[in-house]
């Protein structure tokens, strides 16, 4: 289907929708293979998100989806500099950042992020990041208001019982649930 980056055509599209379906990899480390199975095990997807390190033709993978797909920047992607560093949408009336979380310093907890995604002008409610390569989410409270986090993991295949994972966030009215999704090989 295309596209790499949000244009406001799809940014106002996903704005206006009632309910929504998103998938959101991270961290496929040139391993295209578990990104297109969990495409074609949820087809009614409206967006696929990629959270960086995916070190490989993105364009080719865009094209091969069945739903558009925006990307981020990881610490692995190299100099390429088109790729924005984060993302910032609303889905169904809520907020949501897109981020790899290396900048952020994820592997050594997860309030640096937190107060990123929150602070004016971003707002986040649903922050997606990577980097980790473990699945995960959290609601922290800043400001008394909550901010989850939620991170799907690596979308490669690893030595050891570590299938590849990913996330479908299903979007309604201002509210989401996250399911996290492992790959079943065909």
């Amino acid at each position: 289907m295309g596209a790499l980056f949000l244009s406001e055509q799809l940014r106002r599209h996903l704005a206006e929708l009632e309910k929504a379906c998103v998938l959101v990899f991270s961290d496929s480390h040139r391993q295209a293979s578990p990104m297109r199975r969990f495409c074609r095990q949820h087809p009614d997807a409206d967006l696929a998100i990629h959270l960086g390190d995916h070190d490989q033709d993105l364009d080719q993978l865009a094209k091969d989806m069945p739903m558009p797909l925006i990307a981020v920047a990881g610490n692995c992607d190299g100099p390429r500099g088109l790729l924005p560093r984060y993302l910032l949408l609303d889905i169904c009336g809520v907020r949501v950042m897109a981020v790899h979380g290396h900048a952020q310093h994820v592997k050594l907890g997860l309030g640096q992020l937190a107060a990123y995604a929150a602070q004016t002008p971003f707002n986040a409610e649903l922050v997606l990041f990577g980097h980790t390569h473990e699945q995960g989410i959290w609601t922290l409270d800043l400001h008394n208001r909550p901010v989850t986090l939620a991170n799907p993991g690596s979308c490669a295949t690893r030595p050891g019982p570590h299938p590849a994972s990913a996330m479908k966030i299903s979007f309604k009215q201002s509210d989401f649930s996250v399911d996290f999704l492992l790959d079943q090989l065909e």
